[in-house]
């Protein structure tokens, strides 16, 4: 029978044996005896390309906003070189040259110019000014343009309500003018003839009228032209201008109130008036507080009604019958009903609120026919007309204006200078829109002496603030004067409140 052998020694066998072991090998190491070690790659070049990295195209001004660039070179590699920046107008916005932080200044566009190695790049930046805290007194409004700057226009008076040196009885401005200082605000609020606001330090300070020490300052002091510490150790979170006191809401939820207190405006327990900050009696936390004519109002964290002070036109709320006489309480009195609160206005016998469910109230005098709604007076709140969703409710001294939910700004009440933004000669009970204007905030007038009768808002987008109705001492602050009977109903343009 045949036999095969195969032999492990064979000369075909230990042939292949070795070319395998071989081939293994050079793929276990990836080494290349052929070729030897692979060369480092190139050293990076110089630049040869920036680009400034994405960042929003606007900023407001006094904001800041890092901007970042990225070197490259011929072949895309990033580098990671310094950069030096510069802007075109330095008045309009300002560069950290090293870190790329830009700051504006003032509304404007500038180009920025990143460079490297001889290389550059360029991006336009637009500074916006915007507008926050609107607050119309009885013949003056004021606001914050960004940066916390206060402005204000109309009469000045012989009190100096809109900060200017000037107080004659006739001085006002027609366009904003800056309040002096150099103070930054967050918040301010005007109702006759004070204004007051809350400083980026918490701190409040006032200025215009003083009587009775609405503006923190003793009595003896009749007015002051420029913004007055009210207190050195206290602060605070919101303020509330009345015709003759003024209340604002503690960092620790406690409310504090000065000025005229004879009629217990501060809710203190007593009458005696003082322009120390003087805090209300209430054990509760509050969460806003709004001052009216001898009287205020607020909401507790709980969302509950409060006022106290003068209630001879059933201006509390609290369901009881209306007096028409010297009714008061010098200790806070809930609002009546089962409703919880998001927003109180107390202006002169009328309190209106939005609830938690945005559903806007009204009560006290149907004088002016600010209730808006038909009926008689009231001392229950009363829901307002026409089924309408609401932000916020301001109320003024002959009309009131809402903001809606669709920001859509409705008024009612009396429109004899067009305050209410329609062509009705009698006015109306109930809210009627205010031309085409979407706002974000709306201000009516109010009173402490005198006649009242404008309203001022401003846009979604903060970049413009809009006056109508009365303009006899430049209220609407358009640039222009008019007698005190003449009708302004459509909206017009403070002037420099509105972009480029």
């Amino acid at each position: 029978m045949p036999h095969t052998s195969i032999l492990p020694d064979a000369p075909a066998t230990r042939h292949t044996a070795t070319a395998l072991l071989l081939a293994v090998g050079l793929a276990a190491c990836g080494a290349s005896d052929a070729t030897g070690p692979r060369p480092d790659p190139p050293p990076p070049g110089p630049v040869a390309s920036v680009t400034i990295d994405a960042a929003a195209d606007t900023l407001e001004a006094w904001d800041a906003l890092p901007l970042t660039a990225t070197t490259r070179d011929a072949r895309g590699t990033p580098l990671g070189r310094a950069v030096r920046w510069r802007v075109s107008d330095t008045t309009i916005a300002t560069i950290d040259s090293v870190t790329g932080v830009l700051a504006g200044r003032a509304r404007g566009t500038v180009r920025v110019t990143a460079t490297s190695e001889g290389r550059s790049a360029t991006a336009h930046k637009e500074v916006v000014i915007k507008y926050w805290s609107l607050s119309a007194g009885a013949a003056h409004a004021c606001n914050i343009a960004s940066g916390g700057i206060a402005w204000c226009w109309g009469l000045n008076g012989r009190e100096g309500r809109i900060g200017l040196p000037d107080v004659r009885a006739d001085a006002h401005s027609t366009e904003p003018v800056m309040v002096p200082g150099g103070h930054r605000f967050v918040e301010l609020s005007a109702f006759g003839r004070t204004t007051c606001g809350i400083r980026i330090d918490s701190r409040v300070l006032c200025w215009g009228d003083n009587s009775r020490g609405i503006a923190g300052l003793p009595e003896t002091t009749g007015h002051t032209t420029t913004p007055a510490l009210v207190s050195t150790y206290l602060r605070f979170k919101s303020i509330s201008v009345g015709a003759e006191h003024a209340c604002s809401l503690g960092n620790d939820n406690r409310i504090f109130c000065w000025g005229d207190n004879r009629w217990g405006n501060f809710g203190a327990g007593n009458t005696a008036s003082s322009h120390i900050p003087t805090v209300n009696i209430a054990s509760f936390q509050y969460a806003s507080v709004t001052a009216g004519n001898s009287y205020a109002c607020a909401t507790s964290v709980m969302g509950e009604g409060w006022c106290w002070g003068a209630d001879g036109a059933g201006q509390h709320g609290t369901g009881l019958p209306i007096s028409h006489g010297d009714t008061w309480s010098h200790t806070p009195r809930p609002v009546t009903g089962t409703a919880l609160w998001l927003q109180l206005s107390a202006s002169n016998g009328v309190t209106c609120g939005v609830t938690l469910t945005h559903i806007g109230h009204c009560w006290g005098t149907t004088a002016g026919s600010r209730l808006g709604s038909a009926g008689a007076e009231t001392s229950t709140p009363r829901a307002i007309s026409g089924n309408h969703s609401w932000r916020h409710i301001a109320t003024g001294a002959r009309h009131a204006c809402g903001l809606t939910m669709a920001f859509d700004v409705y008024c009612w009440g009396e429109n004899a200078n067009g305050e209410l933004g329609a062509d009705l000669t009698d006015g109306s009970v109930t809210p009627v829109r205010a031309g085409s204007v979407r706002a974000s905030e709306v201000s009516v007038a109010n009173i402490a002496t005198g006649a009242a009768g404008f309203t001022c808002a401003i846009s979604t987008d903060r970049l413009t603030t809009w006056c109508w109705g009365r303009n006899d001492w430049g209220q609407l602050g358009n640039g222009t004067q008019s007698t005190a009977v003449a009708r302004h109903v459509a909206p017009t343009i403070v002037v420099g409140q509105r972009p480029r």
